[in-house]
């Protein structure tokens, strides 16, 4: 989608502090669109031409809500003392928080005081208070948020169902919309997208866009790993175009100090759902009616230094 299109409608909102999902909704954004729309948003609040709460409302920034004209010099003055520091949030077991700002000691953040930040996110901290026990600060905004989507494993409460994850995403519980979660999710894992960041206090809300497994089937695991770590199944087409190179580049030195074994018929010893085949075994039966089992590993620092 066009930026031009997201500022047009903030423009005609009034701009209007709106959330991201009711934005998506006013400019009728699939629902499997709608990971890439949530992007580009974060994009545009990088780039500073939006701004966001820690409710996770978003409008334009002074300068595009008056159609981007720049704004009068202002003459000279004492420049200002900074209103806050931007660092990275950090959620502990116990629910508050810590920035993480470079060159700096990390800085402590109450749990009521944290804005609404999760794990990860790019934060403005206001320090206040510096002593013995070591800084402490409160969070002023929510610059850039580091995902919007969990992976977790579906509980029953009193109150709904909740994910339950595998490190502190932050202070609140991360809740299912219902229309996406039954009796028969739980204690499924699963992949889910944030709709709702809340106010900071109450839990997060959360959609769930598949449902990957039984935690306990290491069958799951890989694409546990894949959507945890937001990774990709594909390669890089750099990756891919070095590795055709590989064999060729070192061809001419492969043999030099090796002895050639290929006439064995090594078989590899990884299964058939394996990611990598580089261990193998060969059988030979010698002259003096023994047999020699060999036992091959792939050199693979020859080919990835």
């Amino acid at each position: 989608m066009e930026n031009s299109i997201i500022i047009a409608s903030l423009k005609r909102h009034g701009n209007k502090p709106v959330h991201r999902k009711t934005l998506a909704n006013m400019l009728s954004v699939k629902k499997n669109q709608r990971s890439k729309f949530y992007r580009q948003i974060d994009r545009l609040i990088s780039q500073g031409i939006l701004t966001s709460s820690g409710s996770g409302r978003i409008r334009l920034a002074a300068a595009n809500a008056e159609g981007g004209k720049p704004a009068k010099k202002k003459p000279a003055s004492r420049p200002k003392k900074p209103a806050g520091l931007v660092g990275k949030m950090l959620i502990s077991r116990r629910g508050y928080g810590f920035v993480a700002v470079e060159g700096r000691d990390d800085i402590f953040v109450p749990a009521r005081d944290m804005a609404g930040a999760a794990a990860g996110d790019q934060v403005l901290v206001k320090l206040v208070r510096s002593g013995r026990k070591g800084p402490a600060g409160k969070i002023l905004e929510i610059l850039k948020r580091q995902r919007d989507t969990v992976v977790g494993t579906v509980e029953r409460t009193p109150a709904g169902y909740e994910l339950s994850l595998p490190w502190r995403f932050a202070n609140r519980a991360v809740r299912i919309d219902g229309r996406t979660a039954d009796q028969e999710l739980e204690g499924a894992l699963v992949y889910a997208r944030i709709t709702d960041w809340g106010d900071g206090t109450r839990p997060i809300g959360a959609e769930v866009l598949e449902v990957i497994g039984s935690p306990s089937d290491p069958q799951t695991d890989f694409r546990n790993v894949l959507l945890q770590f937001e990774l990709t199944e594909q390669f890089p087409d750099k990756v891919e175009a070095e590795v055709q190179g590989l064999v060729d580049r070192g061809q001419h030195k492969i043999w030099e100090g090796r002895t050639d074994l290929r006439e064995l018929g090594a078989i590899t010893i990884d299964p058939a759902t394996a990611k990598d085949f580089d261990d193998a075994i060969s059988l030979q039966q010698l002259d003096d009616g023994r047999t020699c089992l060999g036992v091959h590993i792939a050199d693979v620092s020859h080919y990835v230094r």
